[in-house]
C-alpha cells in the first residue's frame, strides 16, 4: 500500500525601484515536495522548486529544479538532481547505479568510468573479473562530480587493447537512478557505440 503526502510553499517578493528610473523586478519561488512510501519499505521523495523572475523591461527567466531521492529496503539512498531553464537542462548525479552490457567483439578485462574533465582513468571497476561478450556487469554504484551527466568509458581486453567512449550522455536514460549502457560493435560499419537506456 502506498502512502503519499505533499507539502507546497510559495514565496513572492518584489525588488525595490532601481535608482536609474522606473524599473522593477519580480521574483517568485514555488517549492513542492512529495514522498511515496511502499509496503516493502522503499520510498521516493521528489522536491521541485520553480523560480521565475521578471524585470521591468519585460525580460523573464524561469528555472525548475527537481531533486529525487530513493531509499531501498536496506535504507540505502540514491539521489539525482535535474535542473531545466531557459538555457537548457542539466542533470547531476550524487549516486547512480550503472549496468554495463558488453555487445562488442571482445571480452572486456579492464573497464574504466570517469568524467570527461578527469585527468586519469581511476581504478578498473571490474576489480579482477572479466566481462565476456553478451554479458553484463549488473548494478555498480557510482558518484559523479559533474553537473552535466556526461561520462567517459574505457573498455579494453586483457592485453590493454580497446576502445574509448567519449561524452556518454546519461540524460538519455529512462530511469536516471538505474542506468544501463550497452557497448555495441557494428561489424558492418566497423564502429563502436555506447547506447544509454
Amino acid at each position: 500500500m502506498k502512502k503519499t503526502f505533499a507539502v507546497a510553499a510559495m514565496v513572492l517578493g518584489l525588488a525595490g525601484v532601481m535608482t536609474t528610473g522606473c524599473g522593477f523586478s519580480a521574483h517568485m519561488t514555488k517549492t513542492t515536495s512529495t514522498t511515496t512510501t511502499n509496503a516493502d519499505g522503499t520510498s521516493t521523495t521528489t522536491t521541485t522548486t520553480t523560480t521565475s523572475e521578471k524585470s521591468g523591461s519585460g525580460r523573464s527567466s524561469h528555472t525548475e529544479t527537481t531533486e529525487t531521492t530513493t531509499k531501498d529496503a536496506d535504507g540505502n539512498l540514491t539521489s539525482y538532481r535535474k535542473t531545466s531553464g531557459d538555457d537548457g537542462t542539466v542533470i547531476s548525479y550524487d549516486d547512480v547505479s550503472l549496468n554495463i552490457i558488453n555487445n562488442m567483439d571482445f571480452d572486456v578485462a579492464q573497464l574504466y568510468i570517469t568524467t570527461p574533465d578527469s585527468d586519469d582513468w581511476g581504478e578498473n571497476v571490474l576489480d579482477g573479473f572479466d566481462l565476456p561478450v553478451d554479458f553484463e556487469t549488473g548494478s555498480m554504484d557510482f558518484s559523479f562530480d559533474s553537473d552535466h551527466a556526461v561520462i567517459t568509458i574505457g573498455a579494453a581486453d586483457e592485453d590493454g587493447e580497446g576502445v574509448t567512449f567519449d561524452r556518454v550522455n546519461l540524460k538519455a536514460a529512462e530511469d536516471p537512478t538505474d542506468i544501463s549502457i550497452n557497448l555495441v560493435y557494428d561489424s558492418f560499419t566497423d564502429t563502436y557505440t555506447a547506447e544509454v537506456h
